[in-house]
């Protein structure tokens, strides 16, 4: 069986089109949306976990230095504080700090990670970088938390750790962890969505063009199929093949089926219709003899009554043109007929020397039979 051949469609977008499209679009979209919720929340858990480790890496430090603020011990403080640079430099097992420092209640800066830019025994929120708003709310802080988000430079956790001696504020400490290193995980985690995203589509592309293949091969051979029959070309129409028992298929079978029924219903009516022309002609020979055989008995007669007497010449002058006429009467007929085949109207007004030529024919072919032949012409008014 010839496989359909799958033809385009014109008359707009085809299904060869919008189905891979289709599967292609929901395939991304749905890819992306699930990848992005997934970074969503898998940044939020980040944030939250660094939030966590900046606020207790925060106590512990408030809790290393207390004893060096007791003591004003300022190297010692610088110690604690170049620890919190040396215990991870990558930032990968804890918050990675960008910046810490110890300040008195008054905000004088006891130690600073950066001694260069904020020299002890200066307010840390003259020449500082965090912003005067922390440094504020660190002041009148009473127990270790971060800072609130509304109070915070973009891209930094702030965390707060008041060091208290029973029940006095002897001094705080200041940390600020970056959020570089979750913005950097979050721009890789997005571009391998994106690329997932889009390899995925391709793939189900491809999907969706054999899909789509499989599906249209079928309605293509369909469409060419009805357009046949449309026609009436019934023998261009080829069975269409579905390799699928679903509505598609259940229609290529009843296609196949209507074209089977058409195809017979021509070849009746084809039997049919050549059974009615042998009858037609069958009728027309009949026809055709009775119009040559009325003529050609009355001629028939004349000539074995001729033939009996050839020495009566009123015979003679009596059948002769009888035969005249029945001749013309016969290439008449053949005219006549050779008219009809060419398509051409070959009837003549008759007069009344034809009817009584008729008569003569027929009282001819009467002869000596016991019949009595009434025969009156009535001219028309």
């Amino acid at each position: 069986m010839r496989r359909p051949k799958v033809r385009l469609w014109t008359g707009g977008p085809s299904l060869m089109v919008k189905i891979p499209l289709t599967i292609t679009f929901v395939v991304f979209a749905s890819a992306l949306i699930i990848g992005l919720v997934v970074i969503d929340r898998n940044w939020a858990r980040q944030r939250a976990g660094l939030e966590t480790q900046t606020l207790a890496l925060a106590r512990a430090t408030a809790a290393a230095g207390r004893s060096s603020i007791l003591n004003n011990d300022v190297w010692s403080l610088y110690r604690v504080l170049r620890q919190l640079r040396e215990r991870d430099p990558d930032g990968i097992a804890e918050a990675p700090v960008v910046e810490a420092a110890f300040v008195d209640p008054e905000g004088i800066v006891l130690a600073h990670t950066d001694p260069a830019r904020n020299p002890v025994g200066l307010p840390l929120g003259a020449t500082g970088d965090m912003g005067r708003a922390q440094f504020d709310h660190a002041l009148v802080a009473e127990r270790a938390h971060l800072v609130p988000v509304e109070l915070r430079d973009p891209g930094f956790v702030d965390a707060v750790a008041p060091i208290i001696v029973d029940g006095l504020t002897v001094g705080s400490l200041l940390l600020r962890s970056s959020t570089e290193r979750l913005t950097a995980q979050l721009r890789r985690d997005t571009v391998i969505v994106l690329t997932f995203s889009l390899g995925l589509a391709l793939i189900m592309s491809m999907f969706g063009a054999w899909i789509s293949r499989r599906m249209v091969a079928p309605l293509s051979a369909l469409s060419d199929g009805l357009d046949a029959v449309g026609r009436g070309d019934l023998h261009g129409v080829q069975p269409v093949s579905a390799k699928d028992r679903d509505e598609i298929g259940h229609l290529t079978g009843q296609f196949n089926r209507m074209v089977a029924e058409l195809v017979e219903k021509k070849r009746l009516e084809k039997e049919l219709a050549n059974a009615e022309r042998l009858a037609g002609l069958g009728r027309f020979a009949a026809g055709l003899a009775h119009e040559v055989n009325n003529p050609l008995g009355g001629m028939i007669n004349c000539v074995d009554t001729l033939a009996q007497r050839p020495d009566d010449a009123t015979l003679v002058r009596k059948y002769i043109p009888l035969l005249d006429t029945g001749l013309k009467r016969i290439a008449a007929t053949m005219q006549a007929l050779l008219g009809e085949l060419r398509g051409e109207n070959c009837s003549r007004p008759c007069k009344v020397g034809c009817l009584t030529d008729l008569e003569a024919m027929v009282r001819s072919e009467i002869g000596d039979r016991p019949i009595t032949l009434d025969w009156r012409i009535t001219p028309l008014r």
